[in-house]
């Protein structure tokens, strides 16, 4: 079944926010709480992978970004743009970049954040 798009969007953009703040040292809760709406988005990925795919990748990019692993999180934000474009989410597309230029720019890769 599918759930509600304000529940779809309110878990996305909540993981999201709560993996930036975890990065911004706002405490190990955000990271817990990042990581239970990627679980849920890994449930729901499984119904409707259209609809889901970019929004698990983006947070799975953020995941790596707050764990440090710069090649996946680099590697998964790319992969999660391509995915939006793929399926007409433009403005899921933008956060993407958004959110990859911001973790580029805070690990000093400045020549890349402006692609």
């Amino acid at each position: 079944k599918m759930p509600k798009m304000q529940l779809i969007y309110h878990t996305f953009y909540r993981g999201v926010v709560a993996l930036y703040l975890y990065r911004e040292g706002k405490g190990e809760t955000w990271l817990k709480e990042g990581s239970e709406m990627q679980d849920q988005l890994k449930i729901w990925v499984k119904n409707s992978k259209p609809i889901f795919e970019n929004k698990l990748i983006l947070l799975e990019a953020e995941h790596y970004a707050s764990m440090c692993n710069v090649v996946a999180a680099k590697e998964s934000y790319e992969l999660s743009i391509k995915v939006a474009r793929d399926n007409g989410y433009t403005h899921e597309q933008g956060l993407a970049y958004e959110c990859m230029g911001k973790y580029l720019m805070s690990i000093v890769e400045v020549h890349q954040a402006g692609h």
